[in-house]
């Protein structure tokens, strides 16, 4: 007989304690302190949140350490916040991702009694009572080495289809990506009587399927560059009669990363000189400190990263700065906001302006030459071959994706975005020459 008793949980993956935020400058001790805590204060908000809904579990799907063999001072931590969920009957169960592998045994302290760790030699099946009644079985395994292959997922399935069944898994969803469990959606959802997906290993949260199985990445608690980007959280699921009732992303990110990107136009902003496009930045910067978001109160801060686009008369001007004059108008946003609530950081600004070639749009359609160059632009941005052999000739630093264990300090990802800005500053840098020897 199916259980009819409701309850609810944490689903929380990717919390990477040990690790830090990545940002550039000498900011100021009271921010730096923030930043350095934010990792901590993420999983800190994930275990209030969890007791203050009165969940009945909390599910860590890998990574919750950065590190195979952590400090004293991570450790540590996760078994305090342990202890508070143990002191409000909230049990934990968690498996080990390609990160922290291999931690079987290892942990520098004993484990709280309300810690459950799937083993990694073989996939686990775990039920969860509640009043003497099985409400859900927890299924999973943890990575025992740092890359795992498709044959740990053969084993996930469940003959009950009585309970609520949950199954943990470490994944890059990638059937091309033979390191981290490759699979697909399809098969996932083919798993016999599983109801919910719990993943992780992606950084960026995501439902994957809204139906049963309901297939979920939760993202990581706190971003740490700019390659995690935007507000980070958990997921807070509620189950009734064996089905989703509710599933709420909680927002954990005390510190935000964010991408900005400004438009310059001299038909509608025209710049005199470097102070307008300055004034321009703090207006912005302004702004975003000054957005009413639901979670506001929790966020300490933004790191910013500039990106100045459009067509301007200051082109040459713009282009011919120095990372010494970049670096000076840096410092002069940042003291603006070094003791604003939230904080504001600029890390760094990129130009990708143009010059302002008079109705470029006009000389292409009316030059046949011009529109021949336009023509070839748009089949490269659409051609995927062109885009690998354009990252190709760019050198080893570049990538067309990203994998979640790569330094990504040591790499750089050509997204649609940047590559449709390679693209067109070439188009104007040819046309504009054309004009130049026409003249």
């Amino acid at each position: 007989m199916k259980s009819k008793r409701g309850f609810c949980f944490i689903h929380a993956a990717d919390i990477h304690l040990g690790s830090f935020l990545s940002y550039k400058g000498n900011m100021p001790k009271e921010i730096q302190s923030i930043c350095k805590n934010a990792v901590y204060k993420a999983f800190e908000k994930i275990c209030t949140t969890a007791i203050n809904s009165k969940v009945d579990f909390m599910l860590i799907s890998g990574d919750i350490y950065d590190v195979e063999f952590p400090s004293v001072k991570a450790n540590k931590f996760f078994i305090e916040q342990c202890n508070r969920l143990n002191e409000n009957n909230i049990n934990v169960y968690m498996i080990y991702g390609n990160h922290d592998v291999g931690q079987d045994k290892k942990e520098l302290f004993d484990l709280p009694c309300n810690v459950y760790i799937f083993g990694s030699e073989r996939v686990e099946r775990i039920e969860i009572l509640k009043e003497n009644d099985i409400i859900a079985k927890i299924i999973g395994q943890s990575y025992k080495y740092k890359r795992m292959g498709s044959n740990v997922l053969k084993n996930y399935f469940e003959d009950d289809d009585n309970t609520f069944n949950i199954a943990l898994l470490h994944t890059s969803l990638q059937p091309s990506n033979n390191n981290y469990i490759p699979c697909t959606v399809t098969e996932l959802m083919s798993k016999k009587n599983i109801d919910y997906w719990a993943l992780g290993h992606v950084h960026k949260y995501s439902i994957i399927n809204k139906e049963r199985p309901f297939i979920a990445f939760p993202g990581i608690p706190q971003g740490r560059d700019m390659g995690e980007e935007g507000i980070g959280g958990c997921l807070l699921v509620g189950v009734n009669n064996n089905k989703i009732e509710e599933i709420k992303f909680v927002p954990t990110s005390s510190v935000v990363y964010k991408k900005v990107e400004i438009t310059i136009d001299d038909k509608l902003n025209a710049l005199e000189n470097i102070s307008d496009l300055e004034e321009i930045l703090l207006n912005k910067a302004e702004e975003i400190i000054d957005i009413k978001l639901p979670e506001k109160d929790y966020i300490k801060g933004y790191i910013i990263q500039w990106i100045v686009t459009g067509r301007t008369k200051l082109y040459k001007q713009i282009n011919n700065l120095s990372e010494e004059d970049i670096e000076v108008l840096i410092d002069k946003i940042n003291a603006n906001f070094n003791n604003s609530i939230p904080f504001l950081w600029t890390n760094s600004i990129l130009f990708r302006v143009m010059d302002d070639i008079p109705e470029l749009d006009d000389l292409v359609d009316k030059n046949r030459t011009f529109k021949e160059i336009r023509n070839v632009v748009n089949e490269l941005y659409e051609d995927r071959d062109s885009r690998k052999e354009v990252i190709k000739n760019m050198g080893s630093i570049w990538s067309e994706k990203f994998q979640c264990d790569e330094k990504k300090y040591e790499r750089f990802i050509m997204n649609d975005e940047i590559y449709e800005s390679i693209l067109k500053q070439a188009e104007n840098l040819i046309i504009q020459n054309i004009l130049g020897n026409d003249e």
